[in-house]
C-alpha cells in the first residue's frame, strides 16, 4: 500500500506519532486505555503476562474473544446491515431534500 492510498488516521500515522514520545507520556496512554474500558485492561493485562506464563494469559484472552464471536455470530453481519440501511436512508433523504 502507497503513501497515497493509506487511511490518514491509519495505524501508520499513528505509530509514527507514537515513535516520537517519551516513554511517560506512552505510559499515561496505556493507562488511559487500561481505565477506558474492560476490554481494554484485559488485553493489556494478558499482553503484559504473555512472557512471563509462556502465552497461556493471552490464549486466555483469545479464547475469551472466540467464545464471545461464537455467542454473537452475527452481530458483524447485523452491524453491517444497520450501516447499509442508514446509508440508504440518508441517501433517499438527500434526494428528496430532507435531513437524515
Amino acid at each position: 500500500m502507497t503513501n497515497a492510498t493509506k487511511k490518514p488516521g491509519g495505524w501508520s500515522t499513528v505509530r509514527q506519532q507514537l515513535a516520537t514520545w517519551e516513554k511517560p507520556a506512552l505510559l499515561a496512554l496505556v493507562k488511559d486505555l487500561h481505565e477506558a474500558a474492560g476490554v481494554n485492561r484485559d488485553f493489556i493485562h494478558a499482553r503484559s503476562k504473555a512472557g512471563e506464563c509462556g502465552g497461556e494469559a493471552l490464549e486466555k484472552y483469545r479464547g475469551k474473544i472466540s467464545a464471545e464471536e461464537r455467542e454473537y455470530p452475527d452481530a458483524a453481519d447485523q452491524i453491517r446491515r444497520y450501516r447499509l440501511t442508514l446509508a440508504r436512508r440518508s441517501a433517499a433523504a438527500r434526494r428528496h431534500g430532507e435531513a437524515p
